[in-house]
């Protein structure tokens, strides 16, 4: 089991008010908690293949709720010592 802590920030686009007042903007922070399995294959001349997925949990009003997180590395050596 793997978790991780992701956080992402933005500033939304502005709408003016009025001609005279300018518009105020706020700042929205989004934080997820995605927790998750990975499972890794060791196959000869030392070629790795790693497998994972995460279900990303909003810990923020402004964060979704809902997504995939889907994750494949695959690891080789560039040359052999």
């Amino acid at each position: 089991m793997m978790i991780s802590i992701c956080w992402s920030s933005s500033w939304p686009r502005a709408r003016r008010i009025s001609r005279t007042r300018p518009a105020r903007r706020k700042r929205l922070a989004s934080w997820w908690a995605p927790p998750g399995f990975r499972y890794a294959l060791n196959l000869p001349k030392d070629i790795q293949i790693v497998l994972g997925a995460a279900a990303p949990l909003g810990l923020t009003d402004e964060t979704e709720d809902y997504g995939v997180f889907a994750y494949f590395s695959f690891e080789s050596p560039l040359w052999k010592e």
